[in-house]
């Protein structure tokens, strides 16, 4: 449906997407303080739950390392994320921000 109306969908992985933060990309279970509220352990932002996870949906979308890493291209030019476990999701998400952030990131909860 979207095609027709020459709107383009990309799809990514939602894993630790709600735990993460987007200041500071500590990722922990802990951070996700209620369904609605998210409060990062590591930085103090506060934030709703749903509006931080829907920035970081968007970051893996449009920073160049997050899309390349855990997405495939089709013919069209559309995202999809790679086959992947949840640990090997975290694990790129650990990696794209350890060299670029001076705050250490945690390790904290599995999903």
């Amino acid at each position: 449906m979207c095609e027709k109306r020459h709107i383009r969908v990309h799809t990514t992985h939602a894993a630790y997407s709600s735990q993460e933060c987007p200041r500071c990309h500590t990722i922990d279970r802990d951070n996700r303080k209620t369904q609605k509220q998210f409060e990062c352990i590591g930085c103090g932002l506060r934030a709703n739950a749903d509006t931080n996870s829907a920035i970081n949906l968007h970051r893996r979308l449009t920073d160049d390392v997050l899309r390349e890493a855990p997405h495939t291209v089709d013919a069209h030019g559309r995202l999809a994320p790679r086959p992947m476990r949840y640990k090997a999701v975290k694990q790129t998400l650990l990696e794209r921000w350890q060299w670029s952030s001076p705050l250490i990131l945690r390790t904290g909860g599995t999903s």
